[in-house]
């Protein structure tokens, strides 16, 4: 069998010995100028799939609230809701915030409904309060509304009286008998040295039954000999022209159900 003469020899009757036969491949380790390095991707390879494309570090798109403010509207509804008197216009931005915190325009959100909890319960604590403490102050007796013949609960603290309106038909602890100037006690003969003494109970009955003049007796006819004065007024070193008021209470520590004389 004769061997095809070796490329470019045709005509020469030449022979290619072993040691000129051309290569059938790249040796070992040595790249192809048409063939890619090991791990390279080939021209036009598209990637694993799976594998990220673009910039695999690139930052995330997502939302940021760092370029967002708090809203001060919010926080001073917050601020306004802890206070008694101005805790119902917190509850007023409180809800103006939610429109200007919605969906995250703002941050602070927080702030809005916190003021609208917080003020609305805070609220309702001082309309309560304030209707408890007119109730009371209606029914208080003072030397500017006070009346002989009303009926009344005592509350003593020391020098001090507290004096309640009663109705007269009901269970009470004394009735007023008598409204006048503090002059009257010192031309009474009773006036004590100390003017805060006036108020005890030895100097209280000598003034008002001396005062009463004839009225006494009937109130010690009224109340079966159980009778015991007090004397309220203004303060501790009143002045002549002050008034102070008597009022009548049963020594035996009894309620009164009606009304004196």
């Amino acid at each position: 069998m004769t061997q095809p003469p070796y490329p470019g020899s045709e005509g020469s009757g030449e022979q290619p010995d072993g040691n000129n036969l051309p290569p059938t491949h790249q040796p070992y380790g040595q790249a192809s100028n048409d063939q890619p390095a090991y791990g390279q991707p080939a021209y036009g390879q598209q990637p694993a799939y799976g594998q990220p494309t673009g910039d695999p570090y690139g930052a995330w798109q997502g939302g940021n609230d760092a370029g967002k403010g708090t809203d001060g509207l919010s926080i001073a509804a917050f601020v306004l809701s802890l206070t008694c008197c101005l805790s119902f216009v917190g509850v007023i931005l409180g809800f103006i915030g939610l429109g200007r915190t919605k969906n995250g325009k703002r941050k602070g959100r927080w702030a809005a409904v916190s003021a609208i909890v917080v003020g609305i319960i805070l609220t309702l604590v001082t309309i309560g309060v304030v209707i408890a403490v007119a109730f009371f102050a209606k029914d208080q007796i003072t030397l500017d509304n006070a009346e002989v013949g009303q009926c009344a609960n005592v509350t003593k603290d020391g020098d001090s009286v507290s004096i309640r309106k009663k109705d007269c038909s009901e269970d009470h602890d004394a009735q007023i008998v008598y409204i006048g100037k503090f002059e009257e006690i010192e031309n009474s003969g009773y006036m004590p040295s100390n003017a805060d003494d006036v108020t005890d109970a030895g100097i209280a009955y000598g003034v008002c039954s001396k005062l009463l003049g004839d009225d006494a007796a009937g109130i010690e006819e009224a109340l079966e000999g159980n009778v015991e004065y007090g004397i309220a007024n203004e303060d501790n070193n009143p002045t002549s022209d002050e008034e102070f008021l008597c009022y009548v209470q049963r020594s035996d520590d009894k309620k009164i159900d009606e009304k004196i004389g």
